[in-house]
């Protein structure tokens, strides 16, 4: 057999083991496994594994900590990883010493971006009414549902916040709809609304814009406290791995992604590779601004 011939075959069939063999490859998620916001990172990789037979992506969820400790196993794996979280990322490491380092990351991709964040109660109608009280709040510790109280109380010293820890805000909607705590705070999706009683009200939502089919008050400088959705990879991930993976995160927003992000009242985003390390460290400059003057856990 010619060395061409032989050349070609030994191609051919590294070719088909990969075909028959794709890499397997853990996405790992840091809160509720059956919130919404985790069926729009289930659907996008159902369709990332749809278009392509290189990689094959599995949703793994490893709650706890704000997401840090999703993100220190992505960053410990000796296997390719990936974590998918929300803005929560850049906010736990500023909220808390033990923590994971983001600058041990680099960013992916975005999926979807700029959700306002809201707070509920069902034992409250105003913000009026939490002036001069404490009110017990139900909050992921280090993510942007505690940065929300934490800025909320710094701009409004009549209001007196004892936060109550949750793995996910699904938990907390639950208990606060059970009056077991006065309210919580949660992502100002269809879902989140849906869950709720006649009786429970969102007393103000945050973000810039004000959001044409819900009749809600947006708090006043708190128009930057927005959450999106990113893949993070970390640092020691072979560049070329990082941007096809970005490509194929990229090319996989389809419409449960999509209806997904539109559920959360946010955009979708598609961020090519080559910009994806300048918006990691304006995210991470940005958080730390909003975030300055807020002591360390």
């Amino acid at each position: 057999m010619k060395l061409k011939t032989i050349l070609a075959t030994l191609s051919l069939a590294a070719t088909t083991s990969v075909m028959a063999n794709p890499q397997p490859v853990q996405v790992v998620w840091p809160f509720a496994a059956g919130s919404s916001q985790a069926m729009m990172i289930r659907g996008l990789l159902d369709s990332a594994n749809q278009q392509q037979n290189k990689y094959q992506f599995t949703f793994v969820n490893k709650p706890g900590a704000g997401g840090a400790i999703a993100a220190n196993y992505v960053a410990d794996s000796p296997q390719l990883a990936v974590l998918a979280s929300t803005s929560s990322f850049y906010t736990r490491p500023l909220l808390y010493t033990e923590s994971h380092d983001p600058q041990q990351f680099r960013l992916v991709s975005v999926t979807c971006a700029n959700g306002p964040v809201a707070l509920f109660s069902r034992k409250y109608k105003s913000f009026d009414e939490l002036k001069g009280r404490e009110t017990t709040v139900g909050i992921i510790p280090g993510s942007i549902t505690q940065l929300f109280t934490q800025l909320l109380a710094k701009s409004n010293p009549e209001f007196r916040f004892l936060e109550v820890p949750y793995k996910g805000t699904p938990e907390a909607t639950t208990d606060m709809l059970a009056r077991h705590i006065d309210a919580n705070v949660e992502l100002l999706g269809t879902a989140s609304l849906a869950r709720l009683t006649p009786d429970a009200s969102v007393l103000g939502i945050s973000g810039g814009k004000t959001v044409a089919d819900l009749p809600y008050t947006r708090i006043r400088g708190m128009d930057n406290l927005t959450n999106s959705y990113y893949m993070f990879l970390p640092n020691k991930v072979n560049p070329n791995i990082a941007k096809e993976l970005s490509i194929i995160f990229n090319g996989a927003s389809n419409v449960v992604v999509k209806d997904g992000c539109d559920n959360e009242r946010g955009l979708i985003k598609l961020v090519p590779f080559e910009q994806t390390e300048k918006l990691h460290q304006s995210n991470f400059q940005q958080w730390k601004q909003i975030t300055e003057g807020i002591p360390k856990q």
